[in-house]
């Protein structure tokens, strides 16, 4: 299952929670890992486009079973 971390809030860079160098582990052991800013509207089509990609090539491609189309959001 493609997995998309979304790291939130890169405006508030003074104030960050999480490390950038945390950041920078995620994106060498997850595939996908952007960074947005409502804001800023920094990587908000980034996110959309990889979601929508993800979700083109998982329908495309033939399917052990009707119960293994899912998409989980959280």
């Amino acid at each position: 299952m493609p997995i998309i971390v979304l790291a939130n809030k890169t405006d508030f860079e003074e104030d960050r929670v999480v490390k950038k160098q945390f950041i920078e582990q995620l994106k060498s052991n997850i595939d996908y890992v952007i960074e947005t800013s409502v804001r800023t509207n920094q990587g908000i089509d980034q996110a959309l486009e990889t979601a929508i990609k993800l979700l083109q090539t998982d329908f495309v491609e033939p399917q052990k079973s009707k119960d293994s189309y899912k998409c989980i959001i959280i």
